[in-house]
């Protein structure tokens, strides 16, 4: 019962006014409900897709690019520094293809050359290769079917011997290789039985193929064709760590005696000198010929052009020894103590920011 007096017309007046500005707030919450989820929808449409993908760069985007790639504050303020001059599109998408920033690596390396900046070449070349691995990861195929044709196939019945076959034809069902000279009929597979390949993928990825043969048929130009299987049983290989630079240049090497001092590794070089064929070269290791049966696990000293430029030298460890077709032997060497100017000798050249 309302008795009129003015304390009563105040308190109905403050309860309206609490029920109004209650409402005010439930109706500005609900518009920012409403807001907040049509920008959620844009957020997430192929349209805000797209414009995001093709806006500048912005210190932001370089920040998450880092910690998605778990770069070194080093690696990071190189990219900054690389791409700070240059409009790229944003790099958290880019980054997925680094071959766009190959040409601005160049730059930045010929820079770092005429200012002997060995520890940001160092960095450069960190950098690139966790881009690569990050691009490998991202581009992975998952069926034979989507290999391009004149995909080359290697194919390698018996340690150190590979011989390479090439897609010639693909359909839903086959895969037609063309057989090389170099493959002797006394060693084709067996029909129907299983056979394993290794190919390069058009985005510079390895991969392995699992399938089985088909059968075998002619070819063009007298040649013969193998027919296997489609298949989804492809798995990527892990990608070396460093580019190499094939070089089959005369190199020289001697034995080495690893002793650990105090806790430091002191090598003892062997004055007998041996001489071989560097066949290739990379930031982590190289591979030699020779006619000599060194076994596995032993530390050798390496003298040769590594960049196929500059005579320098390395320690390595033999990680395995390998046979080919000549009865040669093949050394797999791991470099163990090495020149960082060296490295990035090597690096410029198997990176072709330098001609070899």
């Amino acid at each position: 019962m309302n008795s009129g007096s003015p304390l009563a017309a105040r308190l109905n007046l403050d309860v309206f006014s609490f029920f109004i500005i209650v409402l005010f707030i439930a109706a500005a919450v609900f518009v920012l409900w409403i807001f907040s989820r049509q920008i959620s929808a844009y957020r997430n449409s192929h349209t805000y897709s797209e414009n995001t993908k093709t806006k500048p760069t912005t210190a932001k985007n370089i920040n998450q690019t880092a910690k998605k790639l778990k770069l070194s504050l080093e690696e990071k303020n190189i990219l900054s520094t690389i791409l700070k001059p240059h409009p790229v599109p944003n790099v958290q998408y880019v980054v997925k293809t680094p071959e766009i920033f190959e040409q601005y690596f160049k730059a930045f390396y010929h820079q770092m050359v005429i200012s002997s900046s060995e520890d940001k070449l160092t960095g450069l070349f960190s950098l690139r290769s966790k881009l690569y691995k990050y691009s490998q990861f991202n581009s992975q195929i998952k069926t034979s079917r989507t290999v391009q044709l004149f995909t080359v196939f290697t194919y390698t019945p018996s340690q150190g011997i590979h011989h390479q076959l090439t897609l010639v034809e693909s359909d839903q069902n086959e895969l037609h290789l063309m057989i090389p000279p170099s493959l002797k009929k006394e060693d084709y597979p067996q029909s129907l039985s299983k056979i394993s390949f290794v190919f390069i993928h058009t985005d510079s990825s390895a991969y392995s193929i699992e399938t089985r043969v088909i059968r075998y048929q002619p070819g063009k130009e007298n040649s013969t064709v193998l027919v296997c299987s489609q298949t989804d049983k492809i798995f990527p290989l892990q990608k070396r760590a460093f580019p190499r630079i094939d070089l089959n240049v005369e190199c020289k090497f001697s034995s080495v005696k690893a002793e650990n001092i105090k806790g430091t590794t002191e090598y003892k070089i062997n004055e007998k000198v041996h001489s071989g064929i560097l066949a290739d070269s990379s930031a982590g290791g190289c591979r030699i010929i020779t006619e000599l049966p060194i076994k596995a696990e032993q530390f050798l000293f390496v003298e040769a052009k590594m960049d196929g430029k500059t005579e320098s030298s390395a320690i390595g460890k033999i990680l395995r020894t390998t046979k080919n077709k000549n009865d040669e032997y093949i050394l797999h060497i791991k470099f163990e103590k090495i020149e960082e100017s060296v490295v990035n000798r090597i690096n410029g050249v198997a990176c072709h920011y330098v001609e070899q």
